[in-house]
């Protein structure tokens, strides 16, 4: 049980940082980050048996998608770093930047080979007008969850280590 629980905070803890990294550098350099509502509406037309858009912007909005999406951001989180710990079950205990990266660089496959072509932006969003620079913003929004999934990682070690 205090396993899930580290995973739980270590997804959550990940998921944060890499918004809070991704708000930065919207401040910084105008650069948004995805709107989880877009999401959310992904998932909640599911019940309707629509799992591929056309163009998902101009499907109608659903009831509770912007909730839906944040949560579904958070729990993504929370299994990727699943996975993680599953893979490696010692990383807690000796956190390492390599292993936060690779994991990072796999889960940035699933918006480009699942949810962009789904919400219509074609395979490695080869349908927008920009496509290198999606892939380059999706590429940098999961470079963040990798250091979220360290620094967090880091700060687990730390408590238990220097704290405990």
């Amino acid at each position: 049980m205090q396993i899930l629980i580290k995973i739980i905070i270590l997804g959550v803890g990940a998921t944060a940082i890499m918004d809070m990294l991704g708000h930065v550098r919207n401040i910084l350099l105008g650069i948004k980050s995805l709107d989880y509502s877009i999401v959310g509406r992904w998932i909640l037309s599911w019940h309707d048996r629509k799992f591929f858009h056309p163009n998902i912007w101009a499907s109608p909005k659903k009831r509770q998608e912007k909730t839906v999406g944040w949560l579904a951001h958070y729990l993504i989180g929370v299994i990727w770093v699943s996975i993680l710990i599953f893979v490696q079950n010692s990383w807690l205990d000796k956190p390492d930047f390599i292993s936060a990266m690779i994991l990072a660089a796999i889960t940035s496959l699933f918006p480009f080979l699942l949810m962009q072509p789904a919400f219509g932006l074609g395979l490695f969003a080869c349908k927008t007008t920009r496509p290198i620079k999606s892939i380059i913003n999706t590429l940098i929004s999961h470079f963040f969850f990798g250091v979220g999934i360290f620094f967090t990682g880091k700060l687990f070690y730390w408590i238990n280590h220097y704290l405990s």
